[in-house]
């Protein structure tokens, strides 16, 4: 194999975290949103669960980047990677109370489009940590 197309492990286990999370989230997303349309039967009720996901990108845009910056990108990752694994729980738990009302499923939507607009900036710009420079092209 040439030296260009060889990746390091690093880079493999990041690529594949990275799209296992993508696929939960996209799971969870269209689960959430048949749930809350059960909960309601009310379809602005999705355009609410679209919303409360999007909001926290555009209101936390510059602060992102900002952290993406100044900090240590692996770390944002692992606490971005939690506070999903942990929305993932709490919808579990909103899920078993059978009677939960449906503000709370925005409220974790919230905490959950919080999380990956810190974990977009950072993980766009982690890659060229896990490269040499001589490969990064």
């Amino acid at each position: 194999m040439s030296e260009g197309l060889r990746l390091s492990s690093d880079l493999k286990l990041y690529v594949a975290t990275r799209f296992v999370v993508t696929i939960a989230v996209q799971m969870q997303a269209v689960a959430v949103g048949w749930q809350v349309y059960d909960l309601t039967h009310r379809a602005l009720a999705l355009g609410y669960v679209g919303l409360a996901q999007f909001a926290p990108f555009v209101a936390l845009a510059l602060l992102t980047g900002h952290v993406a910056d100044r900090f240590e990108r692996r770390r944002i990752l692992m606490v971005c990677y939690a506070v999903i694994a942990l929305c993932a729980l709490m919808f579990a738990a909103l899920t078993l109370w059978a009677r939960a009302p449906v503000e709370l499923y925005y409220l974790v939507l919230v905490l959950l489009g919080s999380a990956r607009a810190f974990l977009g900036p950072a993980s766009q710009s982690f890659v060229p940590e896990l490269v040499p420079p001589s490969q990064l092209q």
